[in-house]
């Protein structure tokens, strides 16, 4: 298959800068199209597509001017023309988020406030744990000296 003399093996940044647009865009495009493409040999090489002589494509920044202009002519007189039409609908969602935000703020706040509440009551609780245990304590201790104590001195001297 013999190329002709238009075509050209481009790699696809030089094709992206032939076209006006990125590398990856060219390599999209390129795939699009099904122009044929070399795989390269070595590593580090760039894989290199054949571009016919006619290839062209109109960069996005034009699509978008042209766009652009169409909008603006069309929506002069407008002031709420068709690109407003869903405000309404989002104001509203982001009112009733507000409002829920709102909402779960105070509910934090009270489960905020309840958590401090039960750890004083923790604290407290852990308090009088330790206080009964050491009256406890104290208790057995009594008790042991009490029964240590012959049993005849238990029954004279209560």
């Amino acid at each position: 298959m013999r190329e002709s003399d238009q075509e050209h093996w481009l790699t696809y940044a030089e094709l992206g800068q032939l076209l006006g647009i990125s590398s990856a865009a060219a390599r999209m495009h390129a795939k699009r199209r099904g122009w044929p493409r070399r795989s390269p040999n070595m590593i580090g090489d760039r894989a290199r597509v054949l571009v016919p002589a006619d290839a062209t494509v109109q960069p996005r920044s034009a699509l978008f001017d042209e766009r652009a202009s169409h909008v603006i002519t069309r929506d002069q007189g407008e002031p709420n023309g068709p690109d407003q039409a869903n405000v309404r609908p989002i104001e509203q969602a982001i009112t009733a988020l507000s409002e829920a935000l709102a909402a779960e703020r105070v509910r934090v706040t009270r489960a905020e406030q309840r958590i401090d509440e039960l750890l004083t009551d923790l604290t407290d609780a852990r308090a009088a744990e330790r206080i009964s245990a050491d009256s406890a304590a104290a208790l057995r201790h009594e008790l042991g000296l009490l029964r240590a104590r012959p049993w005849w001195r238990r029954w004279l001297f209560r």
